[in-house]
C-alpha cells in the first residue's frame, strides 16, 4: 500500500502530537518524588535559629534576645554578643556599656552602618590610626561603635573568582538562580589556624574613613571581615550577616561562626540579638530617667496620701458670716435675758415649737390633760415628769441653771420625736 504525500504528513503530524501529549502528561501529571525547600514556624520566627542550634552543638550556650534594649546590658554574662541585624538605633549610653563590656576581654560580633555620600572613605584596609574618625555634625549618630573605630559599609560590584587554586568555578544554578546574583566572594585566614575560608558578602564591602583604627586581623582586601582590638577584648565587623537561615549553609559562613565565638574558650556563652531597634517611648525614658520616673512616683504617691481621709473628712473653713450670726444671736438672747418678759419670750419661742412638733408625732396628746398628757411623755421619753412639767407648763425659771434645764429638757423633747 503506497501512501501520497497528503497522507504521509498526516500520520507523521498525528504521531508528533500525540508524542507531545504523551510527554506533557509525564511532565506534569506524574507524581515524582523530590526535595522542596520549606521553612518552618520556627525558623521563621527565629532568623538566627540554624547559628543558634550550630552554636549549641559544639557546647555553647546560646541566649536569644530580640532587641538590644531588651538585655541588661550592666549584666550581660562574658563571651560573645552579635548582633545579627544591627538596623537601628544604639544610643551612647548602650554604647560606653559595650565598650565597657569587650574590654573585660570578650568579643563583640556586628556590622556598621552604611557609609553617608558626605563621609570620604575608602576601601580596603586602613592605615594606622593617627586620629579618631569624625562625627557628622548636626546629624544624629545611630552607631557609635562604627564611629568609635572608623568603619562603614557600602556596596561592590559582583565578584566570583574563588579562593583556593584549583577550585570549580561557580555556575548558575537553575533551583536557585539568585544565589549567583550580587555573590561577591571573599577570602580569610583564619589567624590561628591559617585555614582558608571562602564567604559571601552579597556586593557589600567595608570602607574605611580617615584616622581610622587597624584591625588586627582581616580578610585579603579588609572588605568583609575585621576584627579590631579594644582592651582585653576584640571587636568583629562584617559586612554582611553570614550567619542567618539561608546563608550559614553557603561557603564557609559556620566555620566562620565557630571561630569567632571561640576566642576564649572559658566564655562559652553566646548572646543572639536579633535586631536592633528603637525601644517604645516609655521604655526610653524608664531606661533613661528611671531615678527621675521613681522620685516623680513617690512625690505623687505622697501627694495622693496628704490628700486622702485619714481621721474622718476634713472640716471645712468656719465661714465668716456664720460666726456673725452666731455672735449675733448670743448678743440677742444676753439682751433679752435681762430685759424684762425676754426669758419668758426666749422660753415661749422654744415651748412652742415643741408643742408644735408633738401635735404632729403625738396627736393623742391634744384629747388629754395636763397631768396625762405629762404621765404618757414621761413614759415614752423616759424623762423625769418635773422637768417635763417645768419645761411645758412652768413660767421662766430666774436662776440661769433652772431656766437652762428647761431649755434642755425642750431640746431632748424635741429630739426624741425627730428620730
Amino acid at each position: 500500500m503506497t501512501l501520497s504525500r497528503g497522507q504521509l504528513f498526516a500520520l507523521l503530524l498525528c504521531g508528533g502530537v500525540i508524542a507531545l501529549a504523551g510527554w506533557w502528561w509525564v511532565e506534569n501529571m506524574e507524581q515524582r518524588l523530590g526535595p522542596v525547600a520549606t521553612g518552618t514556624d520556627a525558623a521563621r520566627k527565629n532568623p538566627m535559629l540554624a547559628a543558634t542550634r550550630l552554636l549549641q552543638r559544639h557546647g555553647h550556650q546560646v541566649t536569644l534576645a530580640p532587641t538590644l534594649g531588651t538585655l541588661a546590658l550592666a549584666a550581660l554574662p562574658d563571651g560573645t554578643l552579635l548582633l545579627a541585624e544591627p538596623e537601628g538605633v544604639v544610643n551612647a549610653g548602650q554604647a560606653r556599656q559595650l565598650l565597657a563590656w569587650v574590654r573585660r576581654g570578650n568579643t563583640l560580633i556586628t556590622r556598621p552602618r552604611r557609609l553617608n555620600p558626605d563621609e570620604d572613605a575608602s576601601a580596603g584596609s586602613p592605615a594606622k590610626a593617627t586620629a579618631s574618625a569624625p562625627r557628622l555634625s548636626g546629624k544624629v549618630e545611630v552607631d557609635p561603635l562604627a564611629v568609635h573605630l572608623g568603619v562603614r559599609s557600602s556596596e561592590g560590584q559582583q565578584q566570583l573568582g574563588r579562593c583556593a587554586p584549583g577550585s570549580a568555578a561557580l555556575k548558575d544554578d537553575k533551583q536557585a538562580p539568585w544565589l549567583l546574583a550580587g555573590m561577591r566572594l571573599a577570602c580569610l585566614a583564619l589567624p590561628a589556624s591559617g585555614h582558608l575560608l571562602e564567604v559571601d558578602t552579597r556586593s557589600a564591602i567595608l570602607v574605611t574613613l580617615r584616622g581610622a583604627a587597624e584591625p588586627a586581623w582581616s580578610d585579603s582586601k579588609g572588605e568583609a571581615v575585621r576584627l579590631y582590638p579594644e582592651g582585653k577584648g576584640r571587636i568583629v565587623m562584617l559586612a554582611a550577616n553570614y550567619f542567618g537561615n539561608q546563608r550559614l549553609q553557603h561557603f564557609d559562613h559556620a566555620e566562620l561562626l565557630l571561630a569567632l565565638s571561640a576566642y576564649d574558650a572559658r566564655r562559652t556563652d553566646v548572646t543572639i540579638v536579633q535586631r536592633i531597634d528603637v525601644l517604645r517611648w516609655y521604655a526610653a525614658l524608664w531606661q533613661n530617667y528611671s531615678m527621675a520616673l521613681s522620685g516623680a512616683a513617690l512625690a505623687l504617691v505622697l501627694l495622693v496620701w496628704k490628700s486622702m481621709r485619714r481621721f474622718g473628712p476634713l472640716l471645712p473653713a468656719p465661714q465668716r458670716e456664720r460666726r456673725a450670726l452666731i455672735e449675733h444671736i448670743d448678743a440677742s438672747g444676753a439682751w433679752l435675758w435681762q430685759f424684762p418678759g425676754g426669758r419668758e419670750l426666749l422660753l415661749g419661742a422654744v415651748r412652742d415649737s415643741v408643742l408644735a412638733l408633738l401635735e404632729r408625732r403625738q396627736p393623742e396628746l391634744r384629747a388629754l390633760g395636763p397631768g396625762d398628757q405629762l404621765a404618757l411623755m414621761a413614759r415614752l421619753t423616759g424623762l423625769p415628769l418635773g422637768a417635763l412639767d417645768a419645761a411645758l407648763f412652768q413660767p421662766a425659771l430666774r436662776r440661769p441653771q433652772e431656766f437652762t434645764r428647761q431649755i434642755r429638757t425642750l431640746q431632748q423633747l424635741r429630739n426624741h420625736y425627730e428620730r
